[in-house]
């Protein structure tokens, strides 16, 4: 990220809410209720507070909306760093065109 920063390069974040894997991680969750929020909003808020772009996947109405609200959100220094301290290096989205940079 640092590297991609440097050169001016935006950094996408692409399928960030990990097919649905992210509404049910303890961390996020517990964060999400702090801020009367979704697990999925708390996880979009941290790729748009850390300037990515995000493309979150969704063909229901209400979830594009709720989806909206990370965009307002500010988490916290401490939310911040709970999220990253649960990094698990953990790839989920494999697609056959995606570069092999792992």
């Amino acid at each position: 990220m640092d590297y991609a920063r440097s050169q001016g390069i935006a950094i996408t974040a692409y399928m960030p809410l990990a097919y649905g894997k992210v509404l049910q991680d303890p961390v996020l969750l517990a964060i999400a209720k702090q801020h009367q929020v979704s697990a999925a909003q708390v996880a979009l808020a941290r790729s748009v507070q850390q300037g990515f772009t995000v493309i979150p996947s969704s063909t229901q109405r209400a979830n594009l909306a709720a989806n909206r609200v990370a965009t307002n959100m500010q988490l916290t220094t401490a939310d911040m760093a709970a999220i990253a301290a649960r990094e698990r290096g953990e790839r989920l989205a494999n697609l056959s065109f995606a570069p092999d940079w792992d």
